[in-house]
């Protein structure tokens, strides 16, 4: 267990908490989710707690950066002196492999769908005033279309409550210093195919290749002949698309990156990954203009830099696609209803 010191116990005592678990999602949705309860916290007057066990995609048996139990503490220092072990008075063995179910109480987000067949009888027990969670927070930057006005807001968070590792720190000026340094440079964010799913189906927009990105990146060139173009991607056959178009000038960061078709945090999953995204992400920001779509990697780095000029290929190429897609969508709904009318004659 540890120790607290006085003032930080009677607080705990004399305050809510917030306990922010992890789900089987990517980095920076976790991310964002541990931003939202902290915005609450802070509203609320609330101690935040940040605890990613053995269930987040992100977790290692071994530990890194120094740390073993808590993969948030893999990148950055805690959000509040208080711990797990300290909110639950158990030992952080038992806390590290429970599932979110464990919870006497808890609010549960089923997104993505998780199966747990473990101990449902909720035998840790949550104190009153406590206040456990891995939903995604009621304040959040958007999705389909940033909040702008709230960039500003999450940008004063991280400038305040988020202390990333100077390890990883390290590694983002070394690279800064070796490629930006004295360069215009364009920022790209592109998912690949493994995101279609989820554009077509959350957001109801075709998936946008590679081809849409690069036009992007062409009209901004006209404007930085000369810029670099720093290009983070999951998909390699992205990279190899973009380097066989700009050559020299494509800069990226040396990252694991998919086949085509997947998403690398459930391909791959582990410590490294999500260095290496976060690393991206902030490089990201410190691009003179970035060019994106929808993703929470992208709209980390517009947070990073709240004064940042973007554009989101989704708003700005997706709406003639949009209505194709609307328009096949209808389509296959009443089909499917044909079909299901016919069969029901064919068996009269």
């Amino acid at each position: 267990m540890t120790s607290l010191n006085e003032a930080t116990i009677v607080e705990a005592q004399n305050k809510g908490i917030i306990v922010c678990l992890s789900r089987r999602v990517g980095f920076f949705a976790l991310f964002f989710q541990v931003l939202g309860h902290i915005y609450q916290a802070e509203q609320e007057d609330l101690i935040p707690v940040v605890f990613f066990g053995s269930s987040c995609l992100y977790w290692s048996e071994q530990g890194y950066n120094g740390h073993q139990d808590n993969a948030w503490e893999y990148y950055f220092e805690p959000v509040s002196e208080l711990t797990i072990e300290d909110v639950f008075n158990l030992p952080l063995d038992r806390l590290k492999h429970a599932s979110i179910y464990e919870y006497s109480k808890a609010d549960i987000t089923h997104n993505p769908p998780e199966q747990y067949t473990g101990n449902l009888q909720g035998s840790i027990s949550v104190p009153p005033n406590v206040k456990v969670t891995n939903c995604w927070s009621a304040f959040d930057p958007g999705q389909e279309e940033i909040h702008e006005d709230r960039r500003a807001i999450f940008y004063d968070l991280i400038k305040r409550r988020i202390q990333i590792k100077p390890s990883i720190l390290n590694k983002i000026d070394d690279f800064y210093q070796s490629y930006f340094t004295d360069n215009t440079v364009i920022g790209v964010h592109m998912r690949g195919t493994e995101r279609s799913v989820e554009v077509t189906g959350w957001y109801l927009k075709p998936h946008l290749d590679e081809r849409t990105y690069m036009r992007a990146v062409d009209r901004a060139l006209k404007q930085f002949p000369d810029a670099k173009i720093f290009l983070a991607t999951d998909t390699q056959t992205s990279v190899d698309k973009f380097r066989s178009r700009y050559g020299d000038r494509l800069l990226t960061y040396d990252s694991t990156r998919s086949d085509e078709g997947n998403s690398p945090h459930l391909q791959f999953g582990g410590a490294v990954l999500g260095e290496q995204v976060l690393i991206e992400s902030i490089l990201l920001s410190k691009t003179n203009f970035l060019i994106h779509g929808i993703s929470n990697v992208a709209f980390a780095a517009l947070c990073f830099n709240p004064t940042l000029s973007h554009l989101n290929v989704y708003l700005k190429y997706g709406k003639a696609g949009e209505i194709k897609l609307r328009v096949n969508q209808k389509l296959q709904k009443v089909l499917k209803k044909i079909k299901r009318r016919l069969n029901t004659l064919v068996k009269k």
